[in-house]
């Protein structure tokens, strides 16, 4: 891993300035969002705001450092140095299947929800039948 990364976060909630929620047709919750470039956010968005009021956090990533993201916290990354390269996974577990399943089928992949609730269904059967 190489090349240092500049990251903001904000809490779960509204979605931070600059952003903005793509409704759904039918009224319900919002089917997705429409946001800046990175390099564009912060040069332009974030220099605006009034850093006592945002609840903005900014770290900068080194070489060698990992970083978890909660879920649910918008984040925006920005590659400081010119050649930077990254690994990033997503994780899921018992705190966050039922989520991940819903977020699959929505996206239309019915049959990853469907594999990822069956996992979550055997997993508690195996967890009751070992007490």
């Amino acid at each position: 891993m190489q090349g240092r990364k500049l990251w903001a976060f904000y809490p779960p909630g509204p979605p931070p300035p600059g952003v903005r929620l793509l409704p759904a047709a039918d009224g319900a919750e919002s089917i997705g969002f429409v946001a800046p470039p990175a390099a564009q956010w912060f040069a332009e968005v974030r220099p605006q705001l009034d850093r006592c009021s945002s609840p903005c956090y900014e770290i900068v990533q080194q070489v060698g450092e990992i970083v978890f993201v909660p879920a649910g916290w918008w984040h925006c990354v920005l590659n400081i140095d010119a050649e930077t390269v990254a690994f990033t996974e997503n994780v899921i577990t018992d705190g966050n299947v039922a989520s991940a399943a819903d977020e699959f089928a929505r996206a239309g992949d019915v049959e990853t929800a469907a594999l990822l609730l069956d996992l979550e269904r055997a997993a508690h059967k195996g967890s009751a039948e070992t007490r």
